[in-house]
């Protein structure tokens, strides 16, 4: 007895749960199938939203730590740094120039001839009667005391009214050895000393401006062309 009972009321509990969810005009089989079915999509779209939401969070995390990454080395290079940079390379560029000029002067005084032929057209376009030619030498120091030297002299005769013009020959010029060998030069730097009239003196060894005025004053005096003169004498 107790059996068939608890084994009606079960199905009269099921039919009642049956059409309390079931609309009228559908069976009973199609109703429960439905019911099922959209609580299984309403799971399976619950947890997909759930996904996405997971995945954007986990992109825009991604996405920040790469912005971080990337600006991480920019920040160590402020405004003021590259400034500072510039700057730095700037004043070296300019401490290379400087250097590049001041070799140039230890090395050069005047105009640069490449040869000796050339020497009086370039001291008539300067208007100059008497030309100081350096022969500077290997010694950089002693090349550059020597064209302060000229340069004082020069610019005292100059002071003065006189015709003067500075010249420097380099040593791989045409005509350099034949002036050694003329000069009997022993030692360089070298100057001398050329008037137009044909005087020529050499000053070397310890060459200071009271020595090169006075080599202007022989150099200046008049003398004859002869058949011995020197490739200095009697320009043509």
């Amino acid at each position: 007895m107790v059996e068939e009972y608890d084994s009606e009321q079960a199905g009269e509990e099921n039919l009642s749960d049956s059409q309390s969810c079931c609309p009228s005009d559908m069976g009973q089989d199609k109703c429960c199938s439905f019911g099922s079915g959209g609580k299984n999509f309403k799971t399976a779209i619950f947890v997909l939203v759930i996904l996405l939401a997971i995945g954007v969070a986990a992109y825009s995390l991604l996405k920040d730590n790469s912005k971080t990454t990337n600006a991480s080395p920019e920040s160590t290079l402020s405004p003021d740094t590259l400034s500072l940079s510039n700057e730095a390379n700037l004043v070296t560029e300019i401490d290379s120039a400087n250097e590049q000029l001041s070799n140039a002067k230890e090395a050069l005084c005047g105009i640069s001839l490449d040869s000796i032929k050339s020497l009086w057209r370039m001291t008539d376009e300067k208007k100059a009667n008497v030309v100081f030619i350096f022969l500077a030498g290997e010694n950089k120091e002693s090349a550059q005391a020597t064209s302060l030297q000229i340069e004082a002299a020069v610019d005292k005769l100059l002071s003065n009214g006189k015709q003067v013009a500075i010249f420097t020959l380099t040593k791989d010029a045409e005509g350099y050895d034949q002036l050694i060998k003329e000069f009997s030069v022993q030692s360089l730097p070298c100057v001398i000393v050329a008037d137009k009239g044909c005087g020529a003196v050499a000053v070397s060894g310890e060459i200071t401006e009271a020595k090169l005025l006075g080599a202007f004053v022989k150099a200046s005096t008049p003398i004859s062309c002869g058949p011995r003169s020197g490739s200095l004498c009697c320009p043509k």
